[in-house]
């Protein structure tokens, strides 16, 4: 990198720096958490990054053909997507958001110490204030559950209320990447350490059906190469494993190859979208049967324009 380049991307960093910041107020402790009750479906959207537009197309198909969804769990980018969905049922209006979305409108660049988080959380947070009509998980139209991993008790962290911002964040926190977050007493990480497709929580709402959209995918036949490549490799392994095994546990497993795409694609949205469509056609003759079994009623579709 030449002298000139270095200027420039510093320049850019503190300008970014000098922004305009807006400002969460987050209370001591997480506000008590709204009821939900009556749960006939519920959606459980599972981690991968930039690959979460997958799941967007797979609602389409899922709210045009009367599936009615009544609480959504997310994961990391599925909280993203969980949240934005939550705060306005139009998946038109989110597609287009996320077509104009790049990694870079959501990851603030900073200069890390030795082994910390390249990213702070300020833009992803500052996309989801900017972007939901909705401050607050309990002013959703649809019930919402964010789900984290406490460093505190190594265990999952449901955010359930408070502000969406800070929680879409704890839940989407990749180590490395972003930076952890301390809320409501416990330091939150990305909550694909611990649940990275949370049916189980989902379950304990007892919803009549749960349908799982997960896109995590086997990580690439390369043999690595190095310590840090095997160590990377095998916590994709891990991932995915631990991913597949929650998601079987959903009456319904969507589960789209998408072997071919990173976490961090930005160049193959719309193809990922059509993906996230298919997959949720080619289970749809079964998500209608398990809702006739189980007295499920379709909602009203509303005509596209």
């Amino acid at each position: 990198m030449s002298i000139k380049h270095f200027i420039i991307i510093v320049y850019i960093i503190l300008l970014s720096s000098c922004a305009h910041r807006f400002e969460v107020q987050v209370p001591n402790k997480q506000p008590p958490a709204p009821k939900i009750e009556n749960v006939k479906v519920a959606l459980v959207l599972g981690g991968g990054g930039a690959k979460a537009i997958v799941q967007l197309g797979a609602i389409e198909v899922l709210v045009n053909n009367g599936i009615p969804i009544d609480l959504i769990v997310g994961t990391s980018a599925g909280s993203l997507i969980g949240a934005m969905y939550a705060d306005n049922p139009d998946y038109k209006a989110i597609h287009k958001k996320i077509m104009r979305l790049t990694k870079w409108d959501l990851i603030d660049l900073t200069f890390p110490a030795p082994f910390q988080a390249v990213a702070k959380g300020y833009h992803l947070q500052k996309f989801i204030y900017e972007n939901l009509r909705s401050k607050n998980i309990e002013d959703l139209q649809i019930p919402f559950i964010a789900v984290a991993t406490s460093l505190n008790t190594n265990k999952t962290y449901l955010l359930k209320a408070g502000p969406i911002a800070p929680a879409v964040y704890a839940s989407s926190a990749i180590p490395i990447t972003f930076a952890p977050i301390r809320l409501y007493d416990q330091t939150l990480i990305d909550g694909g350490a611990s649940d990275p497709v949370p049916v189980s929580v989902a379950k304990k709402y007892n919803p009549k059906m749960v349908i799982a959209i997960d896109i995590s995918s086997t990580p690439d036949n390369i043999l690595p190469s190095n310590a840090l490549e095997i160590t990377y490799k095998a916590l994709c392994i891990s991932y995915y494993e631990l991913a597949r095994l929650q998601s079987k546990a959903a009456d319904i497993d969507i589960h789209p190859d998408l072997t071919r795409y990173g976490m961090f694609d930005d160049n193959h949205k719309e193809e990922m979208y059509q993906l996230g469509k298919k997959a949720a056609k080619a289970k749809l003759k079964d998500i209608l049967a398990f809702m006739k079994i189980h007295g499920i009623k379709q909602r009203p579709v509303k005509p596209t324009s």
